[in-house]
């Protein structure tokens, strides 16, 4: 799967049997705004906001959601290999689920998840922001060939 979009339809498509419509209830989102995502035709990219909702409502791994590298879903082993009693280990603030006896530091999953789709987008906006530099570089040069002409025209 090439595009984030890609992923996105291999989760419909995975977890909720292509219905598009249980997809966007499931992340709290219009049934019609999914069809911005998914499709055939010209896709629009999701936004961070989009894209932090399936992770955290449908526990997809952020790092796979923008790579497509690893598994779709968390490692939910993983997550639960810090216990209550066992945080001798663990260091700064450590938070604990009002549903479960976990623990895990406030700040690694949901920071680590949040820094991949903040350097994610970074390198997004860098590319644009390249391909508008050189886009201006040329429309410069077309203007001072421009002044050049009109330069020469009132000469005569």
């Amino acid at each position: 799967m090439e595009t984030v979009n890609d992923r996105i339809e291999s989760i419909v498509n995975s977890l909720f049997g292509g219905k598009k419509a249980t997809f966007a209830n499931a992340i709290g989102m219009d049934r019609f705004a999914i069809g911005n995502y998914l499709g055939p035709k010209k896709r629009s990219k999701p936004s961070v906001d989009v894209l932090s909702k399936i992770v955290q409502e449908l526990n997809v791994d952020a790092y796979w959601l923008l790579t497509g590298e690893g598994e779709m879903m968390k490692d939910e082993a993983a997550e639960q290999s810090i216990v209550v009693g066992d945080i001798n280990h663990v260091k700064g603030p450590v938070s604990v689920s009002q549903t479960s006896s976990k623990a895990e530091p406030a700040d690694t999953a949901a920071l680590r998840a949040r820094l991949e789709a903040a350097e994610s987008l970074v390198e997004a906006l860098r590319a644009q922001l390249t391909e508008k530099d050189q886009t201006a570089a040329v429309l410069r040069q077309l203007v001072a060939e421009k002044q050049k002409l009109i330069n020469l025209l009132e000469a005569r």
